[in-house]
């Protein structure tokens, strides 16, 4: 008598989001040891970089995030190549299920895996190819400092969208209570009693 398997319905697995990607890159680089920045140009690139790594030793690594086959594609045609001389290494960020693309990489570029199936493994870094060096320019003090007042910046802006996010729900709230003799959520602050009959 065989073995009769029965087959599970598993959820499918939701496609990383480049949010996922850019945070599960500033966690394998450590915010804590470098100083990492997403979407840097401002003056000091010509081109945006869509993550800036700087080593406490000033060299600086740019991490390019791509979430489809597509988007990869059409980077190829990009005139900057991610070419700076400013750039020690360039690594490019991708889901695994991309894995079957990494021709459309280029050669001197890294490769960042970052896994999207499980819950256990989902945003788990691997660098699969080291990046080739492309310069031993380290960064002024003065360079790193407009680093450093950039992602200050970033993260103003995204205290302020924050905080306007947190002021529409709660005026949503408002609205759903004068509208409904429901509760808005977190309205409550113990569960009601029922009454027995």
């Amino acid at each position: 008598m065989g073995i009769v398997r029965l087959g599970f319905n598993r959820p499918k697995v939701q496609a990383l989001t480049c949010l996922e990607i850019e945070c599960a890159v500033i966690d394998y680089f450590n915010p804590r040891v470098n100083l990492i920045v997403p979407n840097v140009s401002w003056g000091m690139f010509n081109y945006e970089l869509d993550l800036l790594v700087l080593t406490p030793s000033g060299f600086a690594y740019e991490i390019e995030i791509k979430t489809n086959r597509a988007d990869l594609i059409r980077d190829k045609g990009k005139l900057h190549g991610h070419r700076n001389s400013k750039i020690a290494r360039l690594y490019f960020a991708i889901p695994k299920a991309m894995h079957k693309d990494i021709e459309h990489i280029p050669e001197h570029a890294g490769i960042i895996e970052v896994h999207d199936g499980s819950p256990l493994e989902r945003g788990d870094c691997e660098i699969i190819r080291e990046s080739k060096k492309n310069t031993d320019y380290v960064f002024t003090d003065k360079e790193r400092y407009k680093i450093a007042r950039l992602g200050t910046l970033r993260i103003l802006g995204l205290k302020k969208t924050i905080r306007g996010l947190v002021k529409d729900i709660n005026e949503y709230h408002k609205l759903a209570q004068t509208k409904s003799s429901l509760p808005a959520m977190g309205a409550l602050s113990e569960t009601p009693k029922l009454e027995q009959s």
